[in-house]
């Protein structure tokens, strides 16, 4: 589907499930900075600049079952709760990185 698209059936969604993997991708960011829940078998990485991991709902299959129906009993209050449009729009905007590379051309340049 066009990526337009994707961005309407996300914004629409009460809950996103991440990949089982310890890191995520730019579809699970983009659900995040638009605040959906996320769930994701297992735990993430932590950033390497930051030491934060994303605000999902993590864990074995039950534990991660149990947060999912706990989360679709009042899906924007485990969006608030999580936080995760808070932690991943300041550390996903382009903005942050066009200045970061700048920087870093600048210094190769010079």
């Amino acid at each position: 589907m066009p990526q337009s698209e994707f961005h309407r059936v996300v914004a629409r969604a009460h809950m996103a499930v991440g990949q089982a993997s310890n890191y995520f991708s730019t579809s699970e960011f983009e659900a995040l900075s638009m605040g959906v829940p996320m769930a994701a078998l297992g735990s993430r990485l932590p950033r390497p600049d930051d030491g934060t991991v994303p605000p999902v709902m993590e864990g074995s299959v039950s534990a991660v079952v149990e947060q999912i129906v706990e989360a679709m009993a009042d899906p924007l209050r485990m969006s608030v709760d999580l936080g995760g449009a808070a932690w991943a729009r300041p550390r996903y905007d382009a903005g942050a990185y066009v200045r970061r590379l700048a920087t870093l051309y600048t210094a190769v340049a010079s």
